[in-house]
């Protein structure tokens, strides 16, 4: 007799190895006659902290920008919720700037040299070249608004290279 079990088990361990997914398999062989017999765990790992994952759409987003903004995860998921609705009204650009223009943040009273590496960090997720974040500083100390900094930022090349590579949201939402 044909051992399906074990074909199936070579076969998605043969694809989900090839798109860089885990897989977990049950202790115990699974009757592959019986529908209610368990299948295997997909598992991805975790994306590195403040990474958009695609997949995690706007809410993903949201998260990175608490972790590479405020430095810590999100309190509850409701204010991810509130966060997400404004993005979808008003767009990437002022939510980004409502990170830099809330409380907690203008309470830490940070140099303006670490608000323009934050900017790379949150929008474009990577450091800061040293050019840009000279540019990026000097426009915060002539006093442009930090929504326009975002504005900037999500209207620059690299960022629409990002939207058509998959690996940055597009600046506006629908829910």
């Amino acid at each position: 007799m044909f051992d399906y079990n074990i074909t199936l088990r070579g076969c998605i361990s043969y694809i989900t190895e090839s798109l860089g997914v885990s897989v977990q398999f049950n202790a115990h062989t699974a009757d592959t006659s019986d529908p209610s017999a368990t299948l295997p765990l997909l598992t991805s790992p975790p994306p590195p902290r403040g990474v958009w994952v695609p997949s995690g759409g706007i809410e993903d987003f949201i998260r990175t920008l608490y972790q590479n903004i405020l430095d810590r995860d999100p309190e509850s998921q409701t204010v991810v919720n509130l966060w997400t609705g404004q993005t979808y009204r008003h767009g990437l650009a002022y939510t980004i700037g409502g990170f830099f223009m809330s409380d907690e943040y203008t309470g830490r009273a940070l140099p303006k040299e670490v608000t323009a590496g934050k900017f790379y960090l949150a929008v474009l997720g990577r450091q800061a070249e040293p050019a840009g974040l000279l540019d990026c500083y000097d426009n915060l100390v002539m006093g442009i608004s930090l929504r326009d900094v975002a504005g900037h930022f999500i209207g620059s090349d690299e960022y629409r290279q990002k939207v058509q590579a998959g690996t940055a949201p597009h600046p506006i939402h629908w829910p």
